[in-house]
């Protein structure tokens, strides 16, 4: 240690020990950028509640649309939404069967929204969610598959 301290201060005494060049200065934005939107975290367009004979569907409509420029498409298990001009508003398979004979669906008065009232095709039957997936997309991209959960695990929810 004796040794390395004089071979120092002979370097310094003699200028030939020169200190570290300093770190230039990064500028720390106030404000970080926010993070695009994850997919996962966009907004539904449309929302849903159950009785233990139906469901009933609610999904949003761009404005300027009339009854009429509507089709929807309800299957045994299936349920679409699109204008005749073919812009998609829902499509997904279904967490369980429905009676397609037996459900409806009509315009909010509003005219802002569709309401679809889809008849179980098992009574009493509790939905755990409305699509197949948790994570619907209105394109029909799946960004998820869970597993159906038992009436034990829908219970204690």
């Amino acid at each position: 240690f004796v040794s390395v301290k004089e071979d120092l201060l002979t370097l310094i005494s003699e200028g030939k020990l020169l200190a570290p060049e300093p770190e230039p200065e990064v500028e720390i934005p106030e404000k970080m950028p926010a993070e695009p939107p994850r997919k996962e975290d966009e907004k539904k367009n449309y929302t849903w509640t159950q009785t233990m004979d139906d469901v009933e569907v609610s999904i949003e409509l761009p404005s300027g649309i009339v009854k009429t420029d509507l089709i929807v498409d309800i299957g045994l298990d299936t349920l679409e939404v699109r204008t005749k001009g073919g812009q998609e508003l829902f499509q997904s398979k279904l967490f369980s069967k429905v009676e397609p004979k037996e459900s409806t669906w009509h315009m909010s008065s509003d005219r802002k929204r569709v309401e679809v009232i889809l008849m179980k095709y098992q009574e009493a039957h509790n939905w755990a969610h409305l699509v197949d997936t948790p994570h619907y997309d209105p394109s029909g991209n799946l960004l998820g598959q869970i597993s159906d959960l038992n009436e034990e695990e829908l219970r204690n929810m």
